[in-house]
């Protein structure tokens, strides 16, 4: 049983491979159902879990995934429930595991190592959710005027994205898998020498930090646990790392087998006679007399109902795919 002061331990792999093969796909699929915590009972496309998952099926998901279709799944003994995000040009390919027993940490982390090897993942983390930690909140990470104290941040939770990670690491996590982006930025002598309780290095660029020996370590001794991880940031380079004083940087970054973000970097000129602060997505951030204001101008009404339509077109295509997929006797 685990630790009830956890409600959830918390997996997430980026890697710049695509996952727009169907091989590629088939081998993620089949290594999860290889550790016996983690197999599926039930799958869906976009967020619908209400299709029983079949392992003899795993090369007709694979191309339903391949195509670039959102896949989750779920089971309920052992609980957990995870997601297969295919990459897209400016964005990784990422991988999702969430277990509600903390006790399931050791094939979590095992299941993070073994695919960061077979992906050449970028980046992976595993942290537990506690009791008491407050939400996470992405776009906190974006923000030109800092607006927390340190020890706010400490307690707040966040989840690797491709474009917070273009501007800096939002936080260093209880399980850090640092690839070769990270390996070269950081140097690896200096990963390998943290001071954290698990250093181990799975490839030449390919470097994870675990920074106490159990996870329960972390509701033990919550402050002695911020400690220790501003203690790796400094070592590893904290720099590289947001902070709340210091909000959106700049950062030192590493770049990624990737496109840029749309509105990476700092966009010139005005809009509407306001400096621009920042784009997000096709929305732009401006700073005004009154403080920053988001303007949703770039994306006419008309464009954005015709987008929303071709989402809605794709997400029905692939739930009837996966519908003829359950369907298939063979």
């Amino acid at each position: 049983m685990g630790n009830r002061a956890i409600k959830a331990v918390i997996l997430n792999l980026l890697t710049a491979r695509q996952l727009d093969t169907a091989p590629e796909v088939a081998g993620v699929l089949s290594r999860l159902c290889a550790c016996e915590e983690f197999v599926p009972q039930k799958c869906g496309v976009y967020g619908m879990m209400n299709v029983p998952f079949d392992p003899a099926k795993i090369d007709q998901y694979a191309e339903l995934i391949s195509s670039g279709a959102e896949f989750h799944w779920r089971r309920k003994k052992p609980r957990a429930e995870g997601t297969i995000t295919p990459g897209r040009p400016h964005r990784h390919a990422q991988l999702d595991v969430q277990v509600a027993d903390s006790s399931l940490t050791s094939p979590l982390v095992r299941f993070l190592l073994k695919e960061a090897t077979e992906l050449e993942a970028d980046i992976g983390e595993i942290d537990p959710y506690r009791v008491g930690q407050d939400g996470t909140n992405n776009s906190l990470y974006e923000r030109k005027t800092p607006t927390i104290s340190e020890e706010a941040f400490d307690n707040m939770g966040c989840t690797y994205g491709t474009r917070m990670l273009w501007y800096s690491l939002p936080q260093l996590q209880w399980g850090t898998l640092f690839g070769a982006p990270y390996v070269r930025l950081f140097g690896r002598d200096k990963l390998i020498s943290a001071p954290a309780a698990v250093v181990e290095q799975l490839g030449p660029e390919l470097v994870y930090l675990q920074l106490t020996p159990k996870i329960t370590d972390v509701t033990d001794d919550l402050p002695g646990y911020f400690t220790l991880r501003r203690r790796v940031k400094d070592h590893i380079g904290a720099d590289a790392f947001f902070h709340p004083r210091i909000g959106r940087g700049p950062y030192r970054a590493p770049t990624f087998a990737l496109e840029p973000p749309p509105g990476f970097g700092e966009p010139p000129g005005t809009i509407d006679g306001y400096q621009v602060v920042r784009w997000i997505g096709g929305d732009v951030v401006v700073e005004t007399p009154e403080g920053e204001k988001l303007l949703k101008k770039s994306i006419p009404r008309e464009d954005a109902a015709r987008m929303k339509a071709d989402a809605m077109s794709r997400i029905e295509a692939a739930s009837k795919r996966l519908r003829e997929i359950n369907a298939d006797p063979s």
